[in-house]
């Protein structure tokens, strides 16, 4: 009966063991499992952040786009003209200064209303636009943009905070249907 006993206790003991590895087994399986799962989970959290990052730089970069109805923008001292078209420029002229920055033979075919003239090409074109109130809005036209957006930025460089240029210039605002006046 002790043979058998002992055989019995061995058997047990081999069937436990037998278990026991079985368990081990299934345990590091499982846990292997799980940190390859968590890897994964890790990489592609890790993909997702790469992602966000570029979707979020790439979303900033356009949030700063200027309308043209906004005042002039003053960041430091990059400052620059806000284009209007023919129609919004009739609409916020009313509240200051109109410049008209082209030559006295363009200016005999018509101009603005009201408007002031200070020729571009002349050479005392910067001493007489220091003589202009730097608290006004001051709105600036020429024949098709060019000269009067280099105005623009020369009124800016000079001090001026609220500057509006006509896109387009006179040929735009007669393309719109508005009126030229000759004086």
């Amino acid at each position: 009966m002790g043979n058998s006993r002992r055989r019995a206790n061995q058997e047990l003991t081999q069937k436990s063991l037998r278990t026991k590895v079985e368990f081990d087994s299934v345990s590091i399986s499982a846990i292997y499992d799980f940190l390859s799962l968590s890897f994964e989970k890790v990489f592609t959290m890790k993909n997702l952040l790469i992602l966000s990052i570029v979707a979020l730089t790439v979303f900033s970069s356009c949030a700063g786009k200027q309308t043209e109805a906004e005042s002039t923008e003053t960041l430091g001292e990059a400052a620059s003209p806000i284009n209007l078209d023919p129609a919004k420029f009739q609409e916020m002229s009313g509240e200051g200064i109109i410049l008209d920055v082209r030559t006295p033979e363009e200016i005999a075919s018509g101009k603005i209303e009201g408007a002031l003239e200070m020729d571009f090409r002349q050479a005392d074109f910067a001493s007489q636009i220091a003589n202009l109130p730097k608290d006004k809005a001051i709105f600036v036209y020429c024949a098709v943009g060019a000269r009067s957006k280099s105005a623009a930025e020369l009124l800016i460089q000079d001090g001026f905070s609220q500057v509006y240029h006509l896109s387009g210039g006179t040929q735009a605002w007669t393309q719109s249907g508005l009126p030229l006046v000759q004086e």
